[in-house]
């Protein structure tokens, strides 16, 4: 997947820290993801942290009840912070990326949150170069309780008019 560009064939998913909730468990307290320093984390799905809870039965994720904050973050060539659950506080984390575009073909969003609410994402800077910034999207439910406050969003210090700009149609949040 890496080194011949096939999607689906390579080492699958890699992840730096994986906090994860199923089947009927019940969290009864916060899950706490702060001030490590994740670097290198690169597969198909790599991603630095990912947040995971679910019931089991849907593609509707349940109460994470986590807090990301304060982590950096280097090179991760899919997702710097995967939520997949409900009740999420990421702040104050800081993503760096000096991977080249032939590294990141299957990059998602550096913070990218999928069918889950009561989401707080604030003061987080993020080198978008070749990601797209945040993300929250939902298939099977309204998006709601999403704040998303003070973050920074750059991309390397470029933008479209720099010479030597990657030719990648899908850039973002620059």
């Amino acid at each position: 997947a890496l080194t011949n560009v096939t999607i689906g064939d390579g080492i699958g998913a890699a992840r730096g820290i994986v906090i994860a909730n199923s089947g009927n468990t019940i969290r009864t307290g916060f899950a706490i993801v702060e001030g490590n320093e994740v670097e290198n984390v690169l597969g198909e799905e790599g991603g630095a942290i990912q947040i995971f809870s679910t019931d089991g039965t849907s593609n509707r994720f349940i109460d994470a009840m986590a807090i990301v904050r304060n982590n950096t973050i280097i090179n991760c060539n899919r997702r710097a912070i995967k939520v997949q659950g409900d009740h999420v506080f990421i702040s104050g984390n800081k993503h760096f990326n000096t991977l080249t575009d032939a590294q990141t073909l299957n990059s998602a969003a550096l913070i990218d949150v999928i069918n889950s609410g009561d989401v707080h994402i604030e003061n987080n800077v993020l080198d978008a170069i070749l990601f797209t910034g945040i993300q929250v999207i939902s298939s099977v439910t309204n998006v709601n309780k999403v704040l998303i406050v003070g973050n920074t969003i750059v991309a390397n210090n470029n933008n479209s008019a720099t010479p030597g700009w990657p030719p990648r149609s899908d850039q973002r949040c620059i």
